[in-house]
């Protein structure tokens, strides 16, 4: 049987707004760079160690359903798609 590796999904949940140095370089390794951004690694010790430097900027937990999350990706891409074409409808009706 095959042995998926545990997941974590990290969610940033404050702005960039007051945030000391050493917390928004954390947030930036992450790949953390907006307020509700999210990103999926692997459950690594280092990774860990970071989000518990940035635990009061980010929510995060282990992702148990696949599907759950393939669903979601789905869904960002398809926003992400609209958000372009409104934006070339925008810029084409000026």
């Amino acid at each position: 049987m095959l042995k998926v590796p545990k997941l974590l999904a990290i969610i940033r949940i404050k702005g960039t707004v007051k945030v000391p140095q050493e917390i928004a370089e954390t947030l930036e390794r992450l790949n953390l760079k907006k307020r509700n951004s999210m990103v999926i690694y692997y459950d690594d010790p280092s990774i860990i160690g970071m989000i518990k430097k940035a635990e009061r900027y980010v929510a995060w937990g282990e992702v148990n359903d696949l599907e759950i999350l393939v669903q979601t990706l789905k869904n960002v891409v398809e926003l992400s798609e609209t958000i372009r074409l409104l934006k070339r409808h925008y810029k084409n009706s000026e």
